[in-house]
């Protein structure tokens, strides 16, 4: 009976000493594990200053465009006979050159008789607020907010550098300068007519198309530039600066008052790569 309760005894202590040296393997990896973890992530790369810069900014006016808007859509509601039934849909915040910064939606709010009168589009900078129909500036200020909401998310969406482009053509040497300044540039044209403007020639196989208006380079198109990515970027294209465009679509880039010039439209391809450009350097 004693060898048998002895040999129990036996095998529960290699059992436990199983169990226990199985925890320690299991420890041994968990640990390690854990250590190689902690490596991967020291050697994941640290936000730069100008990163980390970036983002506080971008929180701050996530945060001061929320309580604008709160704010304004309660100056909003306070126009209406009973503010607290008024009803807001589709309100966004923007920003344009006409309005500054604003709010803009549809409103619904209540007559004298306490019905509604139906949803009609707004826009209020929270000092000012105006009416679809009933105010003669909202039509302009309306559809300077929408072209500025586009053209935002358009540049989200767009490269924002060409740095390894080549210059096409340098529209400083060009604008303004006589015919044969020009001609002495670009070389003979092609081809000569007489416009509504002024003198239209044609250079560089149809690629380069001007009219001199009051014998000067004025309204310039440069064809066939495949390869240079739709973008701000492709300014350097043209001996430009890199700056953001005023209005923008898929398929179009606008630059008002560009390096003194009056309009600079660039066309771009539904592939991402540039058709034309179209300037207007100093005649509308």
């Amino acid at each position: 009976m004693s060898k048998k309760k002895g040999g129990c005894f036996k095998w529960f202590l290699i059992c436990i000493g199983g169990i226990f040296a199985i925890g320690i393997i299991s420890t041994f990896f968990t640990i390690n594990d854990a250590i190689d973890r902690t490596s991967e992530m020291e050697l994941e790369p640290l936000m730069t200053q100008a990163e980390i810069e970036k983002e506080a900014q971008e929180r701050r006016q996530r945060s001061y465009e929320r309580d604008f808007t709160m704010q304004t859509e309660k100056k909003v509601k306070q126009l209406f006979k009973d503010p607290s039934s008024v009803k807001l849909k589709g309100v966004a915040f923007g920003n344009s050159d006409v309005t500054g910064d604003a709010i803009y939606g549809e409103v619904n709010g209540k007559n004298s008789f306490g019905a509604y009168t139906g949803f009609k589009k707004f826009v209020s900078t929270g000092k000012t607020t105006l009416f679809e129909n009933q105010d003669s500036a909202f039509k302009s200020s309306w559809l300077a907010l929408v072209q500025a909401r586009i053209t935002k998310e358009t540049l989200s969406q767009l490269p924002q550098d060409n740095s390894e482009i080549e210059i096409v053509i340098d529209l400083k040497a060009i604008a303004g300068k006589s015919i044969a300044e020009v001609n002495s540039l670009l070389g003979q044209p092609q081809s000569s007519k007489t416009v509504k403007q002024g003198k239209k020639k044609v250079y560089k196989d149809e690629k380069i198309e001007i009219v001199f208006i009051n014998g000067k380079a004025d309204w310039i198109t440069v064809n066939d530039f495949s390869g240079v990515k739709f973008s701000p970027g492709a300014l350097k294209a043209f001996g430009l600066p890199y700056k953001s465009p005023s209005y923008a679509t898929k398929t179009i880039l606008k630059w008002e008052s560009l390096e003194g010039y009056n309009s600079i439209n660039l066309f771009g391809l539904e592939g991402g790569e540039c058709d034309y450009l179209y300037i207007k350097a100093f005649t509308e």
